[in-house]
């Protein structure tokens, strides 16, 4: 019997990390190299259990199925096994048979009604080499504290409160609550620092007109725009140029003047002792 409603991925893989084994650790949106190789080179597993263990430190990969088709198109999955030594399908019932898969494949089933999980077949244990770029990936992604545990990206987060119930809708809210409050903020913070800026910017703006203003009055043009400095700075500085002038001809004037006094004077002493 099929589902009575449509299953969501982040469903499954909640039912897959409370199913975790305790020597294992749980991971979702796994890549498999740095997200630069971009295109055919780079890989996202669903989820990943690793364990913990010095001499077998196993990997099981996970891909997630929740309907027939997402299954039939999918034809990268074979890539996975490279990075796996267990390696599993995920789907609710009637998505994937157990005999249209490899022998090196596992079939687990979700239960819509209870949100468990059962094992339809267990996957071998294969030989494979611990892949470097995969483990260093799950260390970063254990340092990214607002990361969900079972979205690739927060608008997968969103899609999913709006499609949830309302216990779902409670728990992905405050995960999705606090981290948009502290966007918010920062936000907030933004924009008062924007409004600042831009009353910084409104005040040297009425400035620069009166200044142009003054300019025109006096004869200085203010266009264009990009040389009114450079034509202000010319004209104050044949101002000075002026000043310069007049008070080197003031100063001539009084050297002068003061010439003709003490002519005037000893004239006046001479005329005196004549007399």
């Amino acid at each position: 019997m099929g589902t009575s409603r449509p299953v969501r991925a982040d469903e499954i893989l909640g039912a897959l990390q409370r199913e975790t084994p305790d020597d294992h650790v749980f991971f979702a949106a796994v890549k498999t190299g740095p997200t630069q190789l971009g295109g055919t080179q780079l890989r996202v597993l669903d989820a990943v259990w690793l364990r913990r263990s010095w001499t077998r430190p196993w990997i099981t990969g996970f891909e997630v199925k929740v309907s027939r088709g997402d299954y039939t198109r999918d034809e990268k999955w074979v890539e996975y096994l490279e990075v796996c030594h267990r390696f599993y399908f995920v789907a609710p019932p009637d998505v994937i048979s157990r005999d249209e898969l490899p022998p090196a494949v596992g079939l687990r089933i979700y239960d819509p009604a209870t949100s468990r999980l059962s094992t339809r077949r267990a996957a071998p244990v294969r030989p494979v080499d611990l892949p470097a770029s995969l483990l260093w990936y799950l260390i970063i992604s254990r340092l990214e504290p607002d990361r969900h545990p079972f979205y690739r990206t927060r608008r997968e987060l969103a899609e999913a409160y709006l499609r949830g119930g309302r216990e779902a809708q409670r728990q992905i809210g405050e995960r999705l609550g606090t981290r948009l409050a502290q966007d918010v903020e920062l936000l907030a913070a933004r924009v008062q620092d924007l409004e600042r800026d831009l009353s910084r910017a409104e005040q040297a703006k009425a400035r620069l007109e009166e200044v142009q203003t003054v300019a025109r009055t006096h004869g200085i043009p203010t266009w264009p725009e990009d040389r009114f400095a450079e034509t202000l700075n010319e004209r104050l500085a044949g101002v000075n140029d002026g000043r310069q002038m007049v008070q080197r001809f003031a100063r001539a004037m009084a050297r002068d003047l003061r010439h003709v006094l003490e002519r005037a004077e000893r004239a006046q002493g001479e005329e005196r002792e004549c007399s």
